[in-house]
């Protein structure tokens, strides 16, 4: 899931001005907020029953981590390659046995 958010991230500019802000300019994208926070809270909430996922994170957490991600791999080449090791650093972060 995290690997496809990043590639919307870095495909829909808009998407990423959106997820970065703290709020919303309309309504309709508070809704659409909304219903997309409340789906990662639901998997998260599977995640961390599994056991796979460090038990402080949230859907927030995760919206600012993957804004972050966005933001260093714009800033730098931009390629595949480093693109995937920013994501395991992350997916590493996120690991219940660090």
């Amino acid at each position: 899931m995290l690997r496809f958010a990043l590639h919307c991230l870095l495909e829909d500019v808009g998407l990423a001005t959106v997820l970065g802000s703290r709020e919303s300019a309309c309504a309709r994208t508070s809704q659409l907020r909304v219903e997309l926070f409340a789906a990662v809270g639901r998997l998260l909430e599977r995640v961390h029953n599994a056991g796979a996922i460090r038990p402080d994170i949230g859907a927030d957490d995760i919206r600012r981590l993957m804004c972050g991600i966005e933001y260093v791999v714009r800033s730098g080449a931009n390629d595949h390659a480093e693109t995937d090791r920013y994501l395991g650093v992350l997916l590493d972060g996120l690991s219940p046995h660090n």
